[in-house]
């Protein structure tokens, strides 16, 4: 599957959100729990402020987990349709896509999507011929 270059970096850009998306989540639910007495509430109960931004982030962490699903959906039939790849990194990226795709959506982006042509040692190789 060939991409046009301003569509390799889009998708790059992409690939990189998803990467960051789980650190910059949980520094800003850290942020948002250490905040929370701070947000106008009384006693034990958080003020409406606490809410606004609890239901904002919600929202980014739902359309988040859907972007991710899209690109994960974008590089499994990105792997599956390059049969120019080599057999087994397929199907390890592919599981790793579905399994751990943090690793294994940046490893195919810089191993197929981004290169012109692949290295040379993750595209197939022809069947040997048999000799009798």
């Amino acid at each position: 599957m060939k991409l046009s270059q301003p569509l390799k970096i889009l998708v790059g850009i992409a690939t990189l959100w998803v990467v960051i998306y789980p650190l910059a989540m949980f520094v800003t639910w850290l942020m948002l729990m250490a905040l929370a007495p701070l947000t106008g509430g009384r006693g034990d109960t958080p003020g409406p402020l606490f809410f606004f931004i609890f239901m904002i982030f919600m929202l980014i962490a739902v359309g988040g987990s859907w972007f991710r699903l899209a690109l994960q959906l974008f590089y499994l039939s990105h792997i599956i349709l390059n049969r120019a790849g080599n057999d087994t990194a397929r199907v390890l990226l592919g599981i790793g896509c579905v399994v751990l795709p943090l690793v294994a959506l940046p490893c195919t982006y810089f191993l197929y999507v981004l290169p012109q042509r692949p290295p040379e040692w993750a595209l197939s190789r022809p069947p040997a011929e048999a000799t009798a």
